[in-house]
């Protein structure tokens, strides 16, 4: 690990602390349900999560929504990458904001060492 990391890590950190508050809860399934079908129910699988503070979600500008790949109502948020990320975000994870359950399609992160500093993530809403 590089002073860059240390450095952007932190500074990141920092920019969310003082500028915003907004708690999310990042969640992976681990493991898939299992079906009886003796009594018909799929139970939960097993999962893991961990809290966080995001960035406000900021919608896509115009220009870049397809219809496809992007969407109107799909958002961004910055996480930064600190101690209390325990696993980096993927597609497929989900993320609760304000009461709001997205699911992550993309992840971008910002690496300006050897690990990332923030993980830009790519949520759609999801109809849960």
């Amino acid at each position: 690990m590089g002073l860059l990391d240390d450095v952007f890590t932190d500074l990141s950190e920092v920019l969310v602390d003082v500028f915003v508050d907004n708690p999310a809860t990042v969640t992976r399934a681990e493991s898939g349900g299992t079906y009886d079908a003796v009594t018909g129910v799929t139970s939960t699988g097993s999962s893991v999560s961990f809290e966080a503070k995001v960035s406000p979600p900021e919608n896509f500008e115009e220009r870049f929504i397809d219809g496809d790949v992007v969407r109107r109502g799909d958002a961004r948020v910055m996480l930064p990458a600190t101690d209390s990320v325990t696993f980096a975000p993927k597609a497929g994870d989900e993320v609760l904001l304000d009461g709001v359950t997205w699911s992550v399609l993309d992840v971008e992160n910002l690496v300006p060492g050897d690990r990332a500093a923030v993980h830009v993530l790519h949520l759609r809403k999801t109809n849960k």
